[in-house]
């Protein structure tokens, strides 16, 4: 259509065999950097200005993907890859946002997903999958100043967060194997915070917040562990907190009102 773009830069480095790299930038002041340096790997970056930045490195066995796309201004985006048959999909929309997504060379078959919605700003997510296989993160982020941190080690592990509020933030820690996290910040939530910690196998952990205030920890350190918190839209300094320390326990919480307080301990076997 004719339209020039002023500013943009794009680097490609590619070593290896079978490599794809596609980059196409429309707007101005958009910065993309792409280096590959395995086999079969494929990178795909779509930024449209202004001031959004993109840096993809992969290598390793290969069959590695990543997709980024930038529809907002001044966003940051960082994929770094390695082993064979993992997948990054990074979707930025809003303005401020950036997002870190890390999957090393032990990890394998592995997919790491990070959308921040239009109309969102200056939200922070950072993925690292680090030993093991089968993992799955996926980040859902559409309100203002929400931080998402995901560490994923072992096999099978899930984490699912969406941050929809203000001044969210979650921190999910998963070790061992299958092991299941979900968090969800709602659109009224303002300053959640959310704490996940399973380093057993086969845990689950839910966390629902809504309201003013509410904080949640989670921490699993045995086996088959099942832990929900929900904490709604009329709580106000809400406070749950749950230690399962032996395997094959259940905990379940519901806050409704203002100004509650739940901590939980359980260390004897269930069943």
């Amino acid at each position: 259509n004719g339209l020039a773009s002023i500013d943009n830069y794009s680097n490609v480095n590619q070593q290896g065999d079978n490599n794809t790299a596609l980059t196409w930038q429309r707007g101005d002041s958009d910065s993309s950097d792409i280096d590959q340096t395995g086999s079969n790997d494929t990178a795909d970056v779509s930024q449209f200005g202004l001031g959004d930045e993109s840096v993809v490195e992969q290598s390793g066995a290969g069959s590695v993907f990543a997709e980024v796309t930038q529809a907002g201004e001044s966003g940051y985006s960082e994929v770094t890859q390695d082993g064979d048959g993992n997948e990054a999909l990074v979707a930025q929309y809003g303005d401020d946002n950036s997002s870190d997504i890390s999957q090393t060379s032990a990890v394998s078959n592995s997919r790491a997903e990070v959308y921040q919605r239009p109309g969102s700003s200056l939200n922070v997510s950072m993925v690292q999958q680090l030993i093991g296989g089968d993992h799955f993160v996926s980040v859902d982020q559409a309100g203002e100043s929400n931080e998402a941190y995901v560490e994923q080690t072992g096999d099978g592990n899930s984490a699912d967060v969406t941050q929809w509020g203000e001044n969210g933030f979650a921190d999910v820690v998963q070790t061992d194997v299958g092991n299941v996290a979900e968090v969800n910040q709602c659109s009224s939530s303002v300053d959640a915070e959310a704490r996940v910690d399973q380093n057993f196998a086969g845990g689950y952990a839910g966390v629902n917040q809504m309201g003013m205030s509410p904080e949640a920890s989670i921490v699993q350190n045995a086996s088959g562990n099942s832990a929900t918190i929900n904490q709604y839209a009329s709580s106000t300094n809400a406070e749950a907190n749950i230690i399962q320390n032996s395997p094959n326990n259940t905990a379940i919480t519901h806050q409704y009102g203002a100004n509650q307080l739940i901590n939980l301990t359980q260390n004897r076997t269930g069943g």
